[in-house]
């Protein structure tokens, strides 16, 4: 799942490719602007370059979290979720 395969906005590709290019990136947006597409991009990505890498996706809330790993782009990745209380002690 390449960028192409994501539907990106224009400001969302243009993060997700800076970010290819290393280093550190912030992006700061207001809540439902599409950071965690962002995201997800990126970790896919890294995972087509290096299918043994590792992506750790963490969220604020168990609300968040949920959300996420329904969507198809997540799912698409074929994560291994972790869910507190459930899947380790914490």
């Amino acid at each position: 799942m390449g960028l192409d395969d994501l539907q990106l906005r224009n400001y969302q590709r243009r993060v997700a490719e800076a970010a290819r290019g290393g280093g550190n990136l912030i992006l700061v947006a207001p809540t439902g602007a599409g950071k965690t597409a962002v995201a997800v991009a990126h970790a896919a990505y890294v995972l087509e370059r290096n299918p043994a890498a590792r992506v750790l996706f963490l969220a604020p809330t168990m609300a968040l979290a949920q959300q996420q790993t329904g969507r198809k782009r997540v799912r698409d990745l074929s994560l291994n979720v972790a869910r507190p209380g459930r899947d380790w002690a914490g």
